[in-house]
């Protein structure tokens, strides 16, 4: 049984009214913090969630590039990148990765 701990200093509410979606939020919590993975899986997700994040925003600026463009950017040098799109989503790339840290 999950037991959910009722906020200090909130406001009033019936408890009983709200407390099954309150369990079930904090159930799906705690079983997703704890769920073990494997971490390969994890860094494949972040790999696939930035390349849809540069496509999206370089989209947005009107970068027009192909997906083996978009791939040779994520892994090649700057001084190895020929076309301005694929320039364009090195940097993209640099600047993620410089506000994750």
């Amino acid at each position: 049984m999950i037991l959910y701990e009722r906020p200090q200093n909130w406001m009033r509410y019936e408890l009983q009214a709200i407390l099954p979606e309150l369990t079930g939020a904090k159930a799906a919590l705690i079983s997703l913090t704890a769920m073990p993975y494997q971490k390969s899986w994890a860094e494949k997700l972040q790999a696939v969630q930035l390349k849809r994040e540069i496509t999206g925003t370089l989209r947005m600026e009107g970068a027009d590039f192909t997906e083996r463009e978009l791939d040779a950017a994520l892994q090649e040098l700057p001084a190895q990148l020929f076309t301005r799109s694929q320039r364009q989503a090195a940097s993209a790339v640099a600047t993620y990765r410089w506000l994750a840290q």
